[in-house]
């Protein structure tokens, strides 16, 4: 066994991987990587002559690097037909996991659910039994990746694929 293979083995055993991946998914869900820029204090002087920068524009779709406020809208606005929830958790399916961003409910039952991810970050135990969950309770589970384009267009054909 390698030194790489020993540390990730000494990582799993400890649960070092674990708590790592539930601090990561706070600072997600609070918006945490997100705010640090936000937060920073702006320059009260500009030179001489020198014009103030222009407020921060929100991405593009084609760029990707949307928020849930991105989502909330597009997803509100394309499924009025639906009670649009957030936050919930895979206890209401009757499992464990990762809460689900947004989930699409009708006549108080929920018809789909919706988690966002950033990069890579779908592969953590939190993430899989949030999946398992939906899956054995047979609720149909779509993500979308935040950092991806994610056009309008795209999201709502993807979410009426899924509902059928």
């Amino acid at each position: 066994m390698g030194l790489f293979d020993k540390i990730v083995q000494t990582v799993k055993e400890t649960g070092l991987a674990d708590a790592i991946d539930k601090t990561v998914d706070k600072l997600q869900e609070s918006g945490g990587f997100k705010d640090a820029a936000a937060s920073a204090p702006a320059q009260a002087t500009y030179g001489p002559g020198a014009a103030p920068p222009a407020a921060p524009q929100a991405p593009a779709e084609e760029e990707g690097g949307h928020t849930v406020a991105y989502f909330r809208e597009v997803i509100s606005g394309a499924f009025p037909q639906y009670q649009l929830l957030e936050g919930v958790s895979p206890a209401q399916l009757g499992g464990t996991g990762r809460p689900y961003d947004f989930a699409l409910a009708s006549g108080g039952a929920i018809v789909a659910v919706i988690p966002l991810s950033e990069h890579n970050r779908t592969n953590n135990m939190a993430w899989k039994n949030a999946r398992a969950a939906a899956e054995s309770a047979g609720v149909p589970f779509i993500n979308f990746h935040l950092h991806m384009p994610n056009k309008r267009d795209f999201v709502v054909g993807r979410i009426n694929r899924l509902l059928g």
